[in-house]
């Protein structure tokens, strides 16, 4: 269990790409999944901390996440000046965290974050941690709108998508430093090379679409009480079918012959 109490405030973790559909890779297959900047207080059994420590930690803990509240919820601050005041935010509790720890307590829990920020080659600062989050919060709560939109058709969905999408990476890119860029597209390339379909954004967002519109089919047929539990199935199971015959139209010939010969190949190893 991680020590560290600012690392959701500040972006939840450094590897942003890995769980933003919105970053450089061409990426949007991932479900949308909101996640509020939360500041928690480190776990008392580490520590082994104190009542009097326990209560005082609890006392600026809750200080801090109702000023990150403020914060966030102020309509006249812009996305960059609130990242710059939480970021002050979470840096003011770890100052005021290390000051109610013990020697012994501050050894651990400097142990902990250097632990926590091995791998992070690209040495985000705590105000980019912040406003890559609030982009990524953002963009999931833009794609959803659209993904959820009843009026809109799917070519409509998908240009509204794409364009939402390359906003994003824009921004993301404003929030780096060149360096950082220059990493990042690196990671996109190696990630995108990964995908034995090559599949173009256009296709992810696609064949997201009509993920979306099954999951959203599938929940109805699942929660109609006058269908009996082999009805359900039946049903759920055409729907997935079609979905996925949907999907493949969406691929080029050398694509559908790919992804054939990849399943053939698992099926083998399965037996």
């Amino acid at each position: 269990m991680s020590t560290d109490p600012f690392r959701r405030v500040a972006g939840v973790a450094v590897a942003f790409l890995a769980v933003v559909p919105c970053a450089f890779a061409p990426s949007a297959s991932a479900a949308p999944n909101s996640v509020s900047p939360a500041i928690q207080a480190p776990p008392a059994d580490q520590f082994k901390l104190t009542k009097q420590q326990k209560d005082s930690l609890q006392a600026i803990t809750s200080a801090a996440q109702k000023q990150m509240k403020a914060i966030q919820d102020n309509p006249s601050l812009s996305r960059h000046a609130k990242a710059e005041q939480i970021a002050k935010l979470v840096d003011n509790l770890e100052a005021q965290t290390k000051a109610i720890f013990d020697v012994r307590q501050r050894k651990l829990y400097e142990a902990d974050r250097a632990k926590s920020s091995q791998g992070d080659e690209l040495h985000l600062t705590t105000q980019q941690k912040v406003e890559l989050s609030l982009i990524r919060q953002e963009t999931e709560r833009q794609t959803t709108a659209v993904f959820d939109d009843p009026k809109a058709g799917r070519a409509e969905k998908a240009r509204r998508i794409e364009k939402i999408l390359a906003d994003s990476k824009r921004q993301q890119i404003a929030a780096l430093s060149p360096a950082q860029v220059k990493l990042v597209e690196g990671n996109d390339a190696r990630q995108q090379a990964q995908d034995p379909l090559h599949r173009t954004l256009d296709q992810r967002i696609q064949m997201r679409i009509i993920e979306r519109e099954a999951m959203g089919k599938g929940e109805k047929i699942y929660f109609n009480k006058k269908l009996t539990e082999a009805q359900k199935k039946a049903q759920i199971t055409a729907l997935q079918k079609s979905a996925q015959t949907e999907q493949e139209a969406i691929l080029t010939p050398q694509q559908r012959q790919t992804e054939r010969t990849l399943m053939a190949s698992q099926s083998r190893r399965a037996q």
